[in-house]
This record gives structure tokens, sequence and C-alpha cells, in this order.
């Protein structure tokens, strides 16, 4: 599945509208597609953040109610059970940094530049980024990076864990095909539950053991010793 993000106006920031967007296509049968490709395009941003503009005129309970809403369907993204991978194409700031942090495979481009800029606007993470960020890159290094909210290249975010992989721009399509081809290419059952959070290990353990998808993994070996 191919999702887009092209919000010229606002230099493909990320607000409600694009989040029931991404709600609504995430319930889609899935039946015919192996997993989720999202880009941007248009803009010299992957995504700016958060739509400033249109939270300028919201009342605090609006906007709270909101933010909730977006980080709602964030997280449902992050547990989505198929591999899901985002193609940064474009600078990447602030709440862009909270909405890549619920892929499973980010690929960046040469050129982009990632900034945790929550606090240029007086802000926190507001969309259970930092949680699931805490989960990706060390506490300290995040705390850091925050910080300072500067920005870094895509190849410094690279060796910082912020991306998987940085390509050449022409190359950054065939990569993700070819990652979410391979992520796709095993067994569904183990990573619908290990992606659901907060998870008991040993209980996932103990409900895929001798499951479907296992007993399957395990039916080669029972036909060597026959």
């Amino acid at each position: 599945m191919h999702l887009c993000l092209k919000n010229l106006e606002t230099a493909n920031s990320f607000s409600l509208e694009e989040a029931q967007q991404l709600d609504q296509a995430l319930q889609l049968d899935s039946s015919s597609f192996k997993g989720v490709l999202f880009y941007s395009e248009g803009s010299r941003y992957f995504c700016s953040g958060g739509n400033l503009k249109k939270y300028a005129y919201m009342q605090k309970e609006e906007g709270l109610r909101v933010n909730d809403q977006i980080a709602c369907v964030l997280e449902k993204l992050s547990q989505y059970p198929y591999p899901t991978c985002c193609v940064i194409e474009g600078d990447c700031y602030g709440g862009g940094m909270e909405l890549i942090s619920a892929f499973d495979y980010r690929i960046s481009a040469p050129h982009s530049f990632l900034g945790f800029w929550q606090r240029k606007v007086g802000l926190s993470f507001g969309w259970g980024g930092e949680q699931r960020w805490k989960r990706l890159i060390p506490e300290g290094l995040l705390s850091r990076l925050y910080l300072e909210a500067s920005h870094v290249s895509a190849y410094e975010a690279a060796d910082l864990g912020l991306v998987d992989e940085v390509c050449s721009t022409s190359l950054l399509f065939q990569r993700a095909y070819s990652w979410l081809e391979r992520a796709s290419s095993y067994f569904l059952d183990p990573l619908r539950d290990f992606k659901k959070q907060p998870k008991d290990e040993k209980s996932l353990f103990e409900k895929l053991w001798l499951g479907k998808a296992h007993r399957k993994a395990l039916s080669p070996y029972k036909k060597q010793d026959n």
C-alpha cells in the first residue's frame, strides 16, 4: 500500500486531516498488499511537523483533543501487523520525527536533514514519539537531541540510529521495495504480536509456540525424521 503526504501550502505538515486519512488507509483490506510504503512529494520537506496555522486558531481543549487523536493514529501505525517503511526525501522536523518513529524502517535521501524541533515552538513530544524513540535510540542521546533542538544530516542521522539507511535519491524506492519484500517474506503472526506495546516477552513466546505459523515452520523437520 502506497501512502503519500502532499500538503504544499504548509510544507507537508501533518495535521488531524492527514492522520484521519492515514487511519482510514490502515483499515483497508490488507490481503492484497504486503506492507505500507509512506512518502511525501512536492516540497523540500518530507514533513515539517504539525500544522501550526491550524493550531494557532485552536483553544487549548481543542488542540489537546486533536493531538490525542493524532497520537492514537500513529500508535496504531506503530502496531500495524504488516511491515511499514517510510521514504524520507526532504527535511523532517518536530512532529515529523514523531511520525517517522511509528515506522518499522526509515530510508533517507542524502540531502535530508532531521531534527527534534519541538522546543522551537514551545512544545515537547505530543504524539507518542518520545516513548517510541526511547525504544529505538539511547535515552541520553534522545535527551541531548531534544534539548539542543538542532538538526543533523541524513548520514549523521544514520549514525545516530534515527534512520536505518541512506541511499541515493534514484534508488530510494527500489531499496524500500526490497526491504518490504524481505520483511514480508516471513510469517506474519509473530510480527503482529511483537509490535503490540506494551508486551510480555514470555507470554508472547508461549502464545506463538506451536501456533499455526510455528507448526508450519517445524513441519519440514518432521518429514526429515520419517
